[in-house]
């Protein structure tokens, strides 16, 4: 399985940054979990956060000169769902579209919406 954000990597460190700015109050969503790297780092700092992802093989477009194909989304699903165990009720998971999970969450009722779904 893919690491998005390896310990020590610019990506993870830059993500924890965000995270360290976030109140502990904050309604927050994440898109695109992957297998909730950036949500456990999330965790450190928001009491809830909503995890939107489909988790479906896919092509992903970041970063690359051709799309890379992401398949397994098996394997990282239930990476994600260990990870969600180790914060119960604390994780909200949404296994659909973004399109999908938009129509199901009220306006107005979030701080802030961090979108890190398919890049293409």
């Amino acid at each position: 399985m893919h690491t998005m954000r390896p310990a020590g990597s610019i990506q993870e460190l830059g993500l924890r940054e965000f995270a360290d700015t976030l109140p502990p109050d904050t309604q927050m969503v994440e898109i695109g979990c992957y297998a909730g790297e950036g949500t456990a780092l999330f965790l450190t700092r928001v009491a809830q956060i909503t995890c939107v992802d489909p988790w479906q093989d896919y092509l992903e477009f970041n970063n690359a000169d051709t799309p890379i194909a992401m398949q397994g989304m098996t394997e990282v699903e239930a990476a994600f769902d260990a990870m969600a165990a180790t914060a119960p009720g604390r994780v909200r998971k949404m296994k659909m579209t973004s399109v999908e999970a938009a129509a199901l969450v009220a306006d107005g009722s979030l701080d802030v919406v961090y979108i890190d779904g398919n890049h293409g």
